[in-house]
């Protein structure tokens, strides 16, 4: 298996929009809000984030019904979608935790996450580990594959290099 090493361009566009989205970041982090105005923001940002996430992934929620859940309304859908959404949204407040205590990204944190995403819809030995048989990403309208990930046989050493990858000393802007 060879070293992770991203291939990418960056152009002068790409740049400009990087020098954009930094000042907008300086902005928001010399900006001293009230904290419950915070984390107001905060929440509205999971909720959508949680939505579009799963709902990308197949998941049937609206936007309403997934802000309802998450907010501890009961709602009638689909209990896998339900499942989806409270398992996503934990993840979130997980990995906001783990990078406010400033926890290193390593294979076990990943396998934490994916244990925290599919609790509840995989058992047993499945959850927190790499997967053991291949799997693919369809188009659920036409059932053409839409992306063939790599072979299960592949993704522990895949996820070694890029945990290795993500926690060398880069000279990559952020």
């Amino acid at each position: 298996m060879t070293k992770y090493n991203p291939q990418f361009i960056v152009s002068s566009k790409i740049v400009k929009y990087l020098t954009s989205i930094e000042k907008a970041k300086e902005a928001v982090d010399d900006l001293h809000l009230p904290l419950d105005l915070e984390l107001k923001f905060r929440k509205e940002a999971f909720v959508k984030s949680t939505h579009y996430s799963t709902k990308i992934e197949g998941n049937t929620l609206t936007m309403a019904q997934t802000r309802k859940l998450l907010e501890g309304q009961d709602i009638v859908a689909r209990e896998r979608d339900k499942r989806e959404v409270l398992n996503y949204y934990d993840c979130l407040e997980f990995i906001s935790k783990s990078a406010r205590l400033r926890k290193p990204v390593t294979e076990r944190l990943i396998k934490e996450i994916h244990a925290i995403n599919l609790k509840g819809i995989l058992k047993g030995k499945l959850r927190g580990h790499y997967r053991e048989a291949q799997n693919v990403i369809m188009n659920s309208t036409t059932k053409n594959i839409v992306y063939m990930p790599p072979e299960a046989k592949d993704v522990a050493p895949l996820m070694v290099n890029l945990v290795a990858w993500l926690n060398q000393e880069k000279d990559i802007h952020p």
